[in-house]
C-alpha cells in the first residue's frame, strides 16, 4: 500500500513527497524491499538522512526497478544539499515510471534550487500533464517563472494553483508580489488581504509599513 508523505515549506526550500513502497511479486522480495523503505522513510522523518540513503540503497539492491525508492532516496540526496545525486535520482525514477508526478515534481523543485529555472518549468510542466490538479507544481512553476522575471507567466501560474486549492494562502501571498513587481499594487493589496485571512499576513504586514496598503 502506498501512503503519500507531504512536507512542504513555504516559498523556495524543499516540498517533499516520501512515499512508501509499493508490492512487487514474490513474497520474500516484497517483505524485504519493504521493510528496508519503511526503514529508510523513517530515518528521513527523523532527520537522519544518511541512514536513509543507506537504507533505500539497499532497497535498491533487492529491486533495482522500484521507482519510489529512487524517488525517496533523491529526497534525501537533496535534504544533503547534493543536488546532483537527487537530480540523478529523480530521473531514474521517471525512467521506471514516466508517469510518476511526483518525481518530476521533486526533480523540477532541485532544478530550481540549482537556479535552473527552464529546466524546473519543463519539469513542473510534466507534473502538471500527468496531474492537471496538481496545485503545489503550478505554485513551483509560478516561482521558477518569478525567479525568471516573467511576472505574467508566474501570475497565471499561482492563479491556477488557487482555482485548484482556494486555501493556499502563499499562493495567494506569491501572486501579490508578482503583481507588486508589476506595479499593480490594487491587485498586490487584494492578494496580500486574502492571503492573511487564510492565515499568512507577512506579505500585508510589509506592505501596509510601506504604506501600500493602508486602505
Amino acid at each position: 500500500m502506498r501512503r503519500l508523505i507531504t512536507v512542504f515549506i513555504y516559498f523556495l526550500p524543499a516540498a517533499a513527497i516520501l512515499l512508501h513502497g509499493c508490492t512487487y511479486q514474490g513474497p520474500v522480495k516484497e517483505i524485504i524491499t519493504e521493510k528496508r523503505i519503511a526503514r529508510a522513510n523513517t530515518y528521513m522523518q527523523g532527520g537522519n538522512y544518511e541512514d536513509a540513503i543507506t537504507y533505500y540503497t539497499k532497497a535498491l539492491k533487492v529491486n533495482p526497478q522500484d521507482a519510489i525508492a529512487y524517488n525517496n532516496r533523491g529526497l534525501a540526496w537533496g535534504k544533503k544539499g547534493d543536488y546532483d545525486n537527487a537530480i540523478a535520482d529523480f530521473t531514474k525514477a521517471v525512467e521506471i515510471n514516466p508517469q510518476f508526478a511526483d518525481a518530476f515534481y521533486n526533480r523540477g523543485f532541485t532544478w530550481g534550487k540549482k537556479g535552473d529555472y527552464d529546466n524546473a518549468i519543463a519539469d513542473f510542466t510534466k507534473a502538471v500533464e500527468i496531474n492537471p490538479q496538481y496545485a503545489d507544481a503550478y505554485k513551483k512553476r509560478g516561482i521558477a517563472y518569478y525567479d525568471k522575471g516573467d511576472y505574467d507567466s508566474a501570475i497565471g501560474n499561482y492563479t491556477k494553483a488557487v482555482e485548484i486549492n482556494p486555501q493556499d494562502a502563499s499562493s495567494y501571498n506569491n501572486r501579490g508580489i508578482a503583481y507588486y513587481d508589476k506595479g499593480d499594487y490594487d491587485r498586490t493589496c487584494s492578494d496580500f488581504q486574502k492571503s492573511c485571512e487564510l492565515g499568512y499576513c507577512k506579505g500585508l504586514d510589509w506592505a501596509r509599513k510601506e504604506g501600500i496598503c493602508n486602505k
